[in-house]
């Protein structure tokens, strides 16, 4: 019975050791990134990723791809 009791005690203290390691180790890993949403699809399709609009690059209205004037003057 005591030798049962020990295991039991020692497999307790080994558990808690790698449960610790375990959320040490979790607790240093970046969040998960969220980048967008997921737009729903009919059934044999799988969700498609639809970025957000924060992960666009954002404008000030004005098209941005603007040319230089000419100097051919």
């Amino acid at each position: 019975m005591k030798r049962a009791a020990k295991r039991t005690v020692g497999l307790g203290v080994t558990a808690g050791v790698v449960f610790a390691v375990w959320r040490a180790y979790r607790a240093r890993m970046p969040p998960p990134r969220t980048d967008g949403s997921w737009e729903t699809a009919p059934f044999p399709f799988p969700p498609i990723p639809r970025p957000s609009s924060s992960s666009q690059p954002r404008t000030n209205g004005a098209d941005a791809t603007v040319e230089p004037p000419d100097d051919d003057d």
